[in-house]
């Protein structure tokens, strides 16, 4: 399983992952479920803080799957789906706007 490039959107992509690896545990394909997963890990960077969060995440979902719980990962991999969604969404309505200054000295002047 690779990530899908005909969508130029690096978070759309993202997005994506999680939607195979949520319609997988909901139809109790574990095989599957640990492939998206394996792909949402690796497009990770390891090293921050952020990241090993994101990795305790997924290693708990493969873990739950192991014991056949399908439910759990479901729910967890759906909570980080929509925080994605909602930052993709927050991206997408971040216009500047140009009619104010982006910066204001002390004294109130532009």
């Amino acid at each position: 399983m690779t990530l899908d490039y005909t969508v130029r959107n690096p978070l759309l992509r993202v997005l994506r992952a999680y939607d195979r690896a949520i319609h997988a545990c909901e139809v109790c394909d574990a095989p599957a479920a640990n492939r998206a997963i394996a792909l949402l890990r690796a497009s990770h960077d390891g090293e921050s803080p952020e990241s090993l969060g994101f990795e305790g995440i997924f290693v708990w979902c493969v873990r739950a799957l192991a014991d056949g719980d399908f439910e759990g990962p479901a729910r967890r991999l759906g909570t980080l789906r929509k925080a994605w969604s909602d930052s993709v969404q927050v991206r997408a309505n971040a216009q500047p706007d140009e009619s104010r200054p982006a910066l204001r000295l002390m004294n109130g002047s532009p």
